[in-house]
């Protein structure tokens, strides 16, 4: 898992909040409770919900996170939205070339849980494990296909877990 700070721009950011605002109005988005598989749900209770980012704003993220991405035949990039009691299991991601998380919160107080968490590659079966918790503008690559987490979002947290997932295929 690979960690870098600030790789879009403070504009970048605030169009993606804007778009992510208006696109909660609107009926274009899914449920992690009917689409994701039912190992990926083991001890959450609450559900997340994503949807495709337009096409023109895709094509600003690409531009800005190009060079922190290994090579690649084609991307794809998702809202998340995840509610309170959202989380999901340790799962691999097997099925993509890599996956990315870009973290929209301005802050975010680790009380409220959403980390990150995955099993570093020198520490596998060991017990030992690294987490994140959501930074303004962070990415997070899984370019190794580590298994990986994010824990249960706090019932008190006071307001969602705010993701851009970034797919290489």
């Amino acid at each position: 898992m690979l960690i870098f700070h600030s790789v879009i721009s403070d504009e970048l950011h605030l169009k993606c909040t804007n778009e992510l605002e208006s696109l909660l109005k609107t009926n274009c988005w899914v449920s992690s409770a009917s689409i994701w598989q039912e190992r990926a749900m083991i001890g959450v209770s609450g559900s997340c919900i994503s949807t495709l980012i337009t096409p023109p704003l895709h094509h600003l993220i690409e531009d800005e996170i190009k060079n922190y991405l290994p090579d690649y035949n084609k991307i794809t990039c998702c809202f998340y939205v995840w509610e309170r009691n959202s989380g999901i299991a340790f799962h691999g991601d097997e099925k993509y070339l890599f996956d990315a998380t870009i973290y929209l919160n301005h802050e975010w107080n680790p009380d409220f849980g959403g980390a990150l968490v995955w099993e570093d590659a020198n520490t596998i079966n060991s017990g030992v494990y690294k987490c994140v918790f959501p930074s303004k503008g962070m990415m997070a690559l899984n370019n190794n296909k580590l298994k990986h987490q994010v824990s249960i979002v706090s019932p008190n947290a006071t307001e969602p877990r705010m993701t851009i997932q970034i797919r290489g295929y």
